[in-house]
């Protein structure tokens, strides 16, 4: 079967969560299939060397910074939403279809709504991943806002929820990352939708002996992104002040927005980019995740608990991981519950080694690339049958 993937960006080198889907589902598929992938980039150079040595055929195309500025002011005229208006070109769009028709594939597979403007209304066999509900992410950014950006986030709020309904009746099948993200699609056929989440390498991610746990609170990610801003500033300005002992707090991950660089003091290190997070999890005690916003599934939180280090995070991020609380990882709703679960497992030794052990065994039997990633290739297949019937 021949696989043309089109995403908003080319997932390689892999520091965000959409990449990571994209990169691992590629390497999969690629065992079986011949692979296509057109993606967009904002650098000139792209590194595509891992993806063509899977791929038959890598397209990294260039949208510069001023294009996403004109494409960014368009946007409202042409009733998208931002995030959609901000990866839209017609220029490129002409330039994808070319790639398309001159490969033919059995199904185009399609990441994000970001993507969608490129493929929907194609004669091919279609399948797009949502990944994420993006219209619960934008309601959330819009109640944690005010004023103008309130009132922003409001707008793009109901251009998203209406673009996730229009985009939904174009494609053959749909995915997305979660049952809790499922349930929160403002759609009547979501029921339609299969449930595919992200996988975890339990090989890679493992416990690793010989780091001197220098690092007693550990917070990882993009640290470009909205929610992981927020909860960076969290964690340091309400958390902190609540745990009444002389702690390390690290803060570790890639483009710092300067409201991260700000939180960085005595005791509380910022580090940027990592180039193997494994040794921030090994060197770290414990995995304090206060994120409030954003939706899907958190990698950060899968690789933590993998590598047998106790978290703690939010109801609003086990919503997609379904641990037991108190079993496989805690919950805090608010800093006070944040503070005692920090203390709780850094003075109760058999405790932490349970939560550890515990969380471990569960990512390790829960989430396996493998099994989602043939789920996704029995999807791409059925939608295909057509097509590869009359080739």
């Amino acid at each position: 079967m021949k696989i043309l993937i089109v995403a908003p960006r080319i997932p390689y080198p892999i520091e965000k969560g959409d990449k990571l889907r994209l990169f691992n589902q590629i390497r999969y598929l690629s065992r079986s299939h011949e692979v296509i992938v057109v993606g967009l980039t904002e650098t000139k150079n792209s590194d595509i060397s891992e993806l063509t040595r899977c791929c038959s055929a890598v397209y990294p195309i260039y949208l510069p910074k001023s294009r996403i500025v004109f494409n960014v002011i368009r946007g409202p005229g042409r009733q998208l939403p931002i995030q959609v208006a901000y990866f839209y070109s017609r220029r490129i769009k002409s330039q994808i279809h070319q790639i398309i028709f001159q490969h033919n594939p059995d199904v185009i597979y399609t990441q994000l709504i970001r993507s969608s403007m490129y493929t929907r209304g194609l004669p091919f066999p279609k399948v797009i991943d949502f990944m994420d509900c993006f219209s619960l992410n934008t309601e959330r950014r819009a109640r944690q806002s005010s004023g103008i950006s309130r009132w922003f986030w409001q707008w793009e709020s109901h251009q998203v929820r209406k673009f996730e309904k229009h985009c939904f009746f174009d494609y053959d099948a749909q995915v997305i990352i979660s049952e809790f993200d499922r349930a929160a699609m403002p759609l009547h056929a979501k029921h339609r939708m299969f449930v595919i989440p992200n996988g975890i390498d339990t090989g890679f991610y493992q416990p690793q002996t010989g780091f001197p746990g220098t690092v007693d609170i550990l917070f990882a990610g993009n640290m470009g992104y909205y929610p992981n801003i927020k909860a960076a500033q969290y964690l340091v300005e309400e958390i902190k002040p609540l745990v009444a002992r002389s702690l390390r707090w690290q803060i570790a991950g890639a483009r710092p927005d300067a409201k991260v660089s700000r939180l960085q003091r005595k005791g509380v290190e910022v580090t940027g980019w990592v180039e193997d997070l494994r040794q921030a999890y090994a060197n770290a005690k414990l995995f304090v995740a206060p994120i409030w916003e954003g939706a899907g599934l958190q990698n950060k939180i899968l690789e933590a608990m993998a590598m047998g280090l106790p978290t703690i995070t939010t109801p609003v991020v086990n919503n997609s991981i379904n641990g037991e609380p108190g079993k496989h990882l805690l919950i805090a709703k608010n800093p006070a519950e944040f503070s005692k679960a920090i203390l709780t497992l850094l003075d109760d030794r058999d405790y932490y080694r349970e939560i550890a052990e515990n969380g471990r065994n569960f990512v390790r039997n829960h989430y396996q690339w493998d099994l989602f990633n043939e789920q996704l290739e029995n999807v791409l297949i059925h939608v295909s049958k057509p097509n590869q019937a009359g080739n």
